[in-house]
């Protein structure tokens, strides 16, 4: 690349919507030279650069108009440090600061933004100019959702949002999404701030996290794209496309109904509950019965209830000893995965690889594998009761003997005892700060390596689910992503919304939105995997719940189309249970392409396929309209959100393609009909509830 140039003032523009316009103010970087000497330097006029002893080397590509975007541009940026000058320690690097400029008349201001969470559990959806980012109230709650490196900026009209964001102006005339296209060993984001006068500020940051730049030595940095459109998830779908392209996305070609013994419902604790379960899924699985009723003909899909068995948390004795198993589990993991294979189905199995309890044998054994601060404590990286080991460490990815120790552990699971799903879980664990054993690696850069090892280990045909994790340093690894934080037995949390900010945490709520606000990912860098369906009002376990707050989430599950995870007891459950769970994995299999298995890294979808979207993304917080289209029917979902009944009514030739449809349309889960007049159909919708229908093409 050519050497950096003043880029200042340069104005980056939309020619076909001309009120959408970027004009850049200058980048900047920052650094320490010495040790002691902090420096902030502006990407601007002159030789400032060449005399701190770098340079910032950049390229500013025009995009060609396609179908998703009006314009675009591609900002690369590296750095180089000459060979007789000092070591820099480099903090970050912001290769775009602007403005959003309107049409001059102050009556196209930017209103709203979609904020993207850090990892799997990280609340995604939009916000208006007039709405506060914060994180959650306690230190337990911010480790376990947020970038600890990255606060919010807990005050009005700032956001922060990680990798990607898109912003819109109010009265909807375009929008602009600026996204870093291949951040795999380096955390980003993009701070947005709402100002007066028809202005936005937006900041966007590549964290270096304080590595080193040698002298003589050249650092390539991820790529920012800036595209303007007029239809913010055209643009989200063609940026996660372009995405893919960059980080050779693993996209599998087929739907995978799991069954999981953790989840929202009671955990199976002992291996005589594992093998009954296992037992009714292997028979559920093989009965040929027409369990999918007149909603989604028989005929259209299999119907397996179950595809892959997974023995979820609760077997290990300690975190960090995945290969024994405790006193419940007196046969063994070979022994319980041979069984799993037996009854026709896959054997999966979930652990945390990268946390260590304190007294587990490889925390005892090798003390300097774990992840340590700047005075040399273990870092503390995660904090859950229910485990027998309260306190958990992590460990140090950097350092050559844990890469070797992930990559036996994994070979021994999948090579030697036969698991071929693996869900890898508090992969963020990896990613905290630290005082690393190689200091060259940023934080992200660590848990990219520990996800290489994971992967090296696993080899190319098992099925790696990872959950808890960073989205950017996983792509091109994982073959599924957790998407939502976990379920839990109530709606929302109105203690916690009473202190602070519960846009991150665990509740029924939070699950169902991230579904749809992150559906535009599925199928295009992975499979999305939502957390666990279930299904019954159980006044013990789930007494908060209603049964129209535990449907809405089973529907965006299914009308995602992405992973269908249950984990519903299926010892005595209730034959009509049964038969809903295996309608909702039809409709995930119900996808306009072959169910062929091509897992090789980089691949996508052969045929094309539309997307699960929802068309008010931007507009409201928690988005009322959620579709998609399989091969043989159109998918319908109109969510509820708020207290109260809510009237509502959509233009269906505006969500499907141009077809003729029948006069009247069943409601799955009541059975209820409603009329379509030409192609309106109105309903009203239950508190925290939804309306779902399967509509025949």
């Amino acid at each position: 690349m050519e050497p950096y140039h003043d880029i200042s003032g340069i104005e980056l523009h939309s020619r076909t919507i001309p009120p959408l316009a970027l004009q850049q103010t200058g980048g900047r970087i920052l650094f320490a030279k010495d040790h002691d000497e902090v420096g902030m330097w502006p990407l601007g006029p002159g030789d400032i650069g060449l005399r701190a002893g770098f340079v910032v080397h950049t390229g500013l590509k025009p995009l060609d108009n396609l179908d998703a975007w009006n314009d675009g541009y591609l900002l690369n940026t590296s750095l180089s440090l000459s060979r007789n000058t000092a070591p820099l320690t480099l903090s970050s690097l912001y290769p775009l600061i602007a403005e959003y400029v309107s049409d001059g008349a102050g009556g196209m201001t930017v209103r709203h933004m979609l904020k993207h969470g850090w990892q799997s559990w990280s609340g995604t959806g939009s916000f208006t100019n007039n709405s506060i980012d914060y994180d959650p109230p306690s230190r337990v709650m911010r480790l376990l959702t947020t970038n600890p490196t990255r606060p919010a900026p807990g005050k009005k009209g700032q956001f922060s949002s990680e990798m990607f964001t898109v912003i819109r102006p109010e009265k909807g005339r375009g929008a602009i999404l600026c996204g870093f296209l291949d951040a795999a060993y380096f955390f980003t984001d993009i701070k947005v701030t709402f100002v007066r006068g028809g202005r936005s500020r937006i900041a966007c940051r590549i964290n270096l996290d304080g590595i080193p730049l040698r002298p003589g030595e050249d650092l390539r940095l991820p790529t920012l794209l800036v595209a303007f459109g007029q239809n913010e998830t055209k643009l989200l779908e063609a940026y996660m496309d372009m995405t893919a392209q960059h980080m050779k996305a693993r996209v599998p070609q087929y739907h995978l109904s799991v069954w999981s013994s953790k989840g929202c419902d009671q955990p199976v604790v002992t291996e005589a509950d594992l093998l009954a379960n296992l037992t009714e899924a292997s028979a559920s699985s093989t009965a040929a019965s027409p369990a999918v009723s007149t909603a989604a003909s028989p005929s259209a899909f299999p119907h397996n209830l179950v595809d892959v068995f997974q023995i979820g948390d609760g077997y290990q004795p300690l975190i960090g000893n995945w290969l024994e198993s405790n006193g419940q589990f007196p046969s063994g993991l070979p022994y319980l995965a041979a069984n799993i294979k037996e009854a026709g189905l896959r054997p999966g199995i979930w652990l945390a690889p990268f946390l260590v309890a304190p007294n587990a044998p490889v925390s005892r054994e090798h003390p300097d594998w774990l992840l340590r601060n700047n005075h040399g404590r273990p870092v503390t990286a995660c904090i859950n009761p229910q485990w027998i080991s309260k306190r958990l460490f992590a460990l140090d990815l950097t350092h050559p003997e844990v890469l070797d120790y992930l990559v036996q552990l994994f070979k021994t699971l999948t090579q030697d005892w036969g698991f071929d799903f693996i869900e890898a879980d508090y992969l963020y664990a990896a990613a905290l700060p630290a005082a690393r054993h190689n200091p060259i690696y940023s934080d992200a850069g660590a848990l990219r390596l520990g996800l290489e090892a994971v992967r090296h280990g696993c080899g190319e045909r098992v099925f790696l689910l990872a959950s808890g994790c960073p989205i950017s340093p996983a792509i091109g690894i994982a073959d599924g992503m957790g998407i939502t934080p976990g379920c839990a037995p109530f709606w929302s949390d109105r203690m916690v919304r009473k202190f602070g900010n519960d846009f991150n945490l665990r509740s029924m709520e939070n699950a169902t939105r991230n579904t749809i606000t992150r559906s535009y990912m599925n199928r295009r860098l992975w499979l999305n995997a939502p957390d666990s369906i279930v299904l019954r009002v159980d006044e013990v376990t789930r007494p908060r719940l209603t049964e129209d707050e535990i449907r809405s989430f089973a529907t965006a599950s299914a009308v995602l189309g992405g992973i269908t995870t249950f984990s519903e007891r299926l010892v005595g459950l209730d034959p009509e249970y049964r038969k809903v769970f295996r309608q909702l994995a039809a409709f995930g299999k119900d996808q306009p392409f072959d169910a062929v298995d091509n897992h090789s890294a980089g691949t996508v979808p052969a045929l094309a396929f539309t997307s699960p979207s929802a068309p008010d993304l931007l507009l409201n917080a928690f988005p009322s309209v959620f579709r998609r289209s399989g091969l043989c029917h159109d998918y319908l979902a109109l969510f509820n959100n708020s207290a109260i009944p809510k009237s509502m009514a959509v233009d269906l030739e505006r969500l499907f393609s141009e077809r003729t449809f029948p006069q009247q349309s069943m409601e799955f889960w009541t059975g209820e009909k409603f009329e379509i007049r030409g192609s309106i159909l109105e309903m009203t919708v239950p508190p925290h509830g939804c309306r779902f229908f399967v509509l025949p093409k």
